[in-house]
């Protein structure tokens, strides 16, 4: 009798052990569902890092709410939208508010936001404007139509998306996640889209209409809310181009009219443009270990003592950028096309120089050793002021019949270790070129950055496709963009800096030019 009593007693003592682990495993998968639930801008829970989305696509991670209570939610959404706007976060409390180049009512307007959108405020400005920045805009807002604090963060918290925000000058939209230099267009520092999926290299998102691959190192995932866009454009970036607003500009009673464009900075005050050049800035490439600068011999621009054979070819020289600015007006982004793109941006910025000036040195320095050489060079600036277009420089290597068309910049990232020269061109499905410009045109970027990258020492990043490109689109003769280095590493800052590295960068692009029109010298 004891011990059936005995035996009893241990199986209530079983059951009621078991139900003990039972409630303690259902407490230990809440607060993992909690932890993973609360993530931050750049937190991820390690199980969505596995690669499940690769080149052909896969299930987005879910975001569907968890058991958590409301207030916990809001906790969490509202901590990862204050790490993304700061304390001075503004949400749009209007259908549609004007993005101004200046605090006035008869000042451009850059861009516009739809109404819960928001961005952050930089400052208050006299009159009741806000200074503000916007996806990758910057500009300045009438406050009347903006809330703000606790107002702002109840509203943000129910219109908020988990997305990614690119944190790069400037990168591209990969057709896909295989590493292809195919891309969709060129997104600009400050642009937020909705999270499609990811693989242990690129984001997915939705970008005119079709998946689109952003390299992972170009950007942050977190919760944001719709950002400025274009006028003229559509308010949701994964909308096809086709569906974008045309409409004519109206006026509302403290914020009237205006063109197009962003009002972003890594450009030094972010005007109304993006971080970079109307051509790109980031590439998507892998952030790679740093190389030690090389020791470079310091060769000097050869002096001819007699005048040069003439090579019978003219090259014109587009030293990017200017001293006088962007230009905001806006202008086709290619012939006939409906995409409207600034007319010229600001570029990047140095520690001691601005890019425009590195530009210009090393454009000047090319002319005197391809004249050396026996060849025509036009120059679309010889000094700081140029306010020519992007068009409109194409337009004169067009009209001087170049046989090469070389535009010189330099690059800069949020990423200081990103460095490296590369080159732009046209991809064969560009729809502005013909056939037999591409072909030239990817043998011109190829050659004259394997010429720079051979006579500097400079990590050759490659050539990344341009078809966004307005300089590249007006062009009716072979061009290419090249990416001197990156302003934003410090060791490649003080090289594009130095007199004699920007002799030795135009004296390698020179020999890569030798090399496109099969010239030999001794």
């Amino acid at each position: 009798m004891m011990m059936k009593a005995y035996g009893i007693g241990r199986r209530i003592l079983a059951a009621l052990l078991g139900l003990l682990l039972l409630v303690i495993a259902a407490g230990c998968d809440g607060s993992e569902q909690e932890s993973t639930r609360a993530i931050g801008v750049k937190t991820q829970n390690p199980s969505e890092d596995s690669g499940r989305e690769g080149p052909g696509g896969s299930q987005p991670p879910s975001d569907a709410p968890d058991s958590s209570t409301e207030d916990s939610e809001f906790r969490t959404v509202a901590e990862a939208l204050r790490a993304a706007y700061g304390s001075g976060l503004f949400v749009v409390d209007t259908d549609v508010l004007n993005v101004r180049a200046l605090p006035t009512t008869d000042s451009d307007v850059v861009a516009k936001i739809a109404r819960n959108g928001g961005g952050t405020i930089l400052e208050t400005v006299a009159g009741g404007w806000y200074r503000i920045a916007s996806g990758a805009y910057e500009g300045y807002i009438f406050g009347v139509y903006a809330l703000t604090g606790s107002e702002a963060e109840a509203l943000a918290v129910q219109n908020a998306f988990r997305g990614i925000r690119v944190t790069a000058g400037t990168t591209a939209v990969r057709t896909s996640a295989d590493g292809s230099l195919t891309s969709l267009g060129t997104v600009w520092k400050g642009s937020v889209f909705p999270l499609q999926g990811r693989n242990q290299d690129y984001y997915k998102i939705r970008y005119r209409g079709q998946d689109g691959y952003i390299y992972r190192a170009d950007a942050e995932q977190g919760y944001y809310l719709q950002g400025a866009y274009a006028p003229g454009e559509n308010p949701d970036p994964g909308a096809p181009p086709e569906q974008a607003v045309h409409t004519q500009q109206q006026s509302n009673p403290t914020v009237p009219v205006q063109p197009t464009e962003p009002v972003r900075p890594t450009e030094p005050v972010r005007p109304t443009e993006p971080v970079r050049p109307t051509e790109p800035v980031t590439p998507t490439v892998p952030v790679v270990p740093q190389p030690t600068v090389p020791v470079v011999p310091q060769p000097t621009v050869p002096q001819p003592t007699q005048p040069p054979a003439w090579t019978g070819y003219t090259v014109c020289i587009d030293a990017g950028h200017q001293a006088g600015g962007a230009i905001y007006e806006t202008e086709p982004n290619g012939p006939g096309s409906d995409i409207m793109k600034a007319k010229l941006t600001t570029g990047t910025q140095g520690s001691t120089m601005a890019e425009h000036q590195v530009n210009l040195l090393v454009s000047l320095k090319l002319q005197q050793i391809l004249e050396a050489r026996g060849y025509t060079v036009v120059m679309v600036r010889t000094g700081g002021d140029c306010p020519l277009s992007n068009a409109e420089r194409a337009m004169v290597a067009n009209n001087a019949g170049a046989d090469a068309f070389v535009r010189i910049h330099c690059n800069g990232s949020d990423n200081k270790d990103v460095h490296g020269a590369l080159a732009y061109i046209p991809s064969g499905a560009n729809p502005f070129l013909t056939p037999d410009n591409v072909s030239a045109s990817t043998r011109l970027g190829q050659l004259v950055l394997d010429g720079l990258c051979e006579a500097s020492g400079a990590r050759n990043a490659g050539l990344i496709y341009g078809d966004d490109m307005t300089g590249i689109n007006w062009s009716r003769v072979p061009v290419t963009i090249i990416e001197m280095g990156f302003m934003s590493n410090p060791a490649e800052d003080a090289l594009l800096s130095a007199d004699w590295y920007q002799t030795v960068l135009a004296t390698g692009m020179a020999n890569g030019l030798d090399t496109y029109f099969g010239i030999r010298r001794p």
